[in-house]
């Protein structure tokens, strides 16, 4: 894919332009979505960290580059009533084991990023189609499929 086609942080701030984010459901998803992906950026540096080749290295930094810009988009797009709730304590995570083993720490975030892009849909499900709040869930789940994507064909390769 053409990297200007996957500006996921490019298309959120396009779409807070054109359409209003600051009610509930778009905050609830808003943050929904920060903590998805910071929690996916964690899980990409954890295979960035353990990459068996320089080359892999390289392609996970540019994709933790593009989660930080899309961090930073929806970051901008809080507001009070938001922060309190990005404020608000998570579920704990468990910590891995593996996270100096390249395998272990790129099947985990193989599954991360799907089960973040399911949880992103699932929320914005009840939102009309084509509002704003299901087309910026939308952006999201893209950039999490893209990356689950990403990952898998890492796990291919390694594998043949």
């Amino acid at each position: 894919m053409p990297e200007a086609s996957r500006d996921y942080a490019g298309r959120i701030r396009a779409l807070a332009r054109e359409a209003p984010l600051g009610n509930l459901a778009a905050q609830s998803v808003i943050v929904a979505a920060l903590k998805t992906l910071e929690h996916s950026l964690r899980q990409e540096r954890q295979v960035a960290q353990a990459a068996i080749s320089m080359a892999q290295q390289t392609r996970l930094c540019q994709m933790t580059r593009e989660l930080e810009d899309a961090i930073a988009a929806l970051r901008a797009l809080l507001t009070e009533q938001g922060a309190a709730m990005l404020q608000l304590p998570a579920s704990p995570e468990t910590p891995s084991d593996a996270t100096d083993s390249w395998w272990f720490a790129l099947t985990g975030a193989i599954q991360e990023l799907e089960k973040g892009a399911r949880r992103l849909a699932s929320m914005a499900s009840g939102q009309p189609r084509g509002g704003p709040v299901r087309r910026l869930s939308g952006i999201v789940a893209r950039l999490l499929h893209s990356h689950h994507n990403q990952l898998l064909r890492e796990a291919e390769q390694w594998m043949t």
